[in-house]
């Protein structure tokens, strides 16, 4: 909600969410959220008795929020993308949500981005499921910018810590500061654990030589798409991990295979379509499992990873074709733009008489 801002105001059954605002750390951005606020209230004829924010401290949304004076409530960044495409279907009652995205501050303090998440409509329910494998972002919002940084965090977990016979994609140009991060990943040192889809996407870019350094929002992962052998059939292996409390999508065994048949000099655009494949048939596994413990056959999908084609349109079918009904967004993107619905719906609910 900090880049993709939109504001949501409700009234009666109906939900309004503003134009898209932007990045608030923009001083002219964040006086048009204010104002929009106001504009809002002003042709609505409303005046809200909540505000509903992210979790995070630092967002200026949270900010703003604390300074109205009125209740606040807060919500997990995923469970807030989950409420918002339930809302837009208008579903009632419980949903497994998948939350394919970048990262967000989960209630444990780790950063999530790809989870899988019990909501209940009815009784404002939320639990979280499952995840995917967790890795450590070197140098934290550097390896946002910098997806060779990711790349060698997954090496690092595979207990790679030297390239074999054919030099990572990266070393050309960021050999000295391959040796940082090593170093950095070594003593967990300013690298916070994350869960994030979108990562492993920009890991897996790096991986192929693909993008190295981003210079605009998605580009790794845009890259890694279009990439795509459409005629390969081959699907990598994306095991499914139970655990007590949670379950997990084995992503680290996923990019494993990515690295292998790179270093045996396999064709990207093949890894690619392989690799897509595999993330589309372990997270079908998993909902499956997810499905038949909960009694739940209802998924949901949202995130900005969701914005990519090949699962947009493969995923849901997949989900579909094993018997589960399936949720995606229609009137907003999946995007953090949708964030503000979902906020605005679980305030509904815990405001209900």
């Amino acid at each position: 909600p900090l880049l993709k801002n939109t504001l949501c105001l409700t009234k009666g059954k109906q939900a309004f969410v503003s134009q898209h605002i932007g990045d608030l750390e923009h001083l002219e951005a964040y006086g048009f959220f204010r104002e929009t606020s106001l504009h809002l209230q002003d042709i609505l004829q409303v005046r809200p008795v909540a505000v509903v924010h992210d979790l995070h401290p630092d967002f200026l949304s949270t900010a703003y929020a604390r300074e109205t004076g009125l209740p606040c409530l807060p919500l997990q960044h995923h469970f807030a993308h989950i409420h918002a495409v339930l809302a837009e279907n208008g579903h009632c009652g419980p949903a497994i949500g998948l939350a394919l995205d970048g990262v967000g501050l989960g209630d444990d303090g780790t950063l999530w981005g790809g989870e899988a998440l019990l909501v209940d409509t009815r009784q404002a329910r939320h639990e979280r499921l499952a995840r995917f494998s967790q890795i450590m972002l070197p140098g934290g919002d550097a390896a946002t910018r910098e997806p060779w940084r990711l790349a060698r965090s997954f090496l690092h977990a595979l207990g790679l810590e030297a390239p074999g016979d054919r030099p990572w994609p990266w070393l050309a140009e960021h050999a000295a500061a391959d040796k940082v991060v090593a170093q950095v990943l070594q003593r967990r040192l300013n690298s916070p654990l994350s869960s994030s889809c979108g990562r492993l996407f920009d890991a897996v870019s790096a991986m192929l030589g693909l993008c190295l350094r981003i210079s605009y929002e998605g580009q790794a992962a845009i890259r890694l798409e279009a990439m795509q052998d459409m005629s390969e059939k081959g699907v990598y292996t994306c095991p499914v991990m139970e655990y007590d409390q949670i379950a997990e999508l084995d992503t680290l065994t996923l990019f494993a295979q990515v690295h292998a048949q790179w270093r045996d000099g396999e064709s990207p655009s093949r890894i690619s379509r392989r690799f897509h494949l595999g993330l589309i048939d372990g997270l079908t596994r998993l909902c499956l499992i997810l499905a038949a413990k909960r009694s739940c056959a209802t998924v949901a999908l949202s995130g900005g990873v969701m914005q990519n084609l090949t699962l947009a349109a493969e995923l849901p079918r997949s989900l579909a074709a094993h018997g589960l009904t399936v949720l995606t967004h229609r009137d907003l993107p999946p995007s953090d733009a949708c964030i503000s619905l979902g906020q605005a719906a679980y305030g509904r609910i815990v405001l209900q008489p």
